[in-house]
């Protein structure tokens, strides 16, 4: 999503934790090749977010994805 608001962060977030929901780990990849910068209100709610699924976080990747 090239911007996140509150609402898609919302989306994506609950998609997610419904999706990892029965997994022990988790691998997480972030593609952030066309995002630009969230607002403050959104970077904190995707800091609380993340918060929530870290105890099933394994590894992470983000950046720009190449190929």
């Amino acid at each position: 999503i090239p911007v996140q608001t509150p609402f898609s962060v919302g989306v994506i977030f609950d998609e997610l934790e419904s999706l990892i929901a029965r997994r022990d780990r988790l691998h997480y990849l972030v593609d952030l090749s066309d995002a630009r910068r969230p607002s403050a209100e959104t970077r904190a709610l995707i800091k609380e977010r993340i918060c929530r699924v870290r105890p099933k976080l394994d590894r992470v990747g983000v950046g720009p994805l190449v190929g």
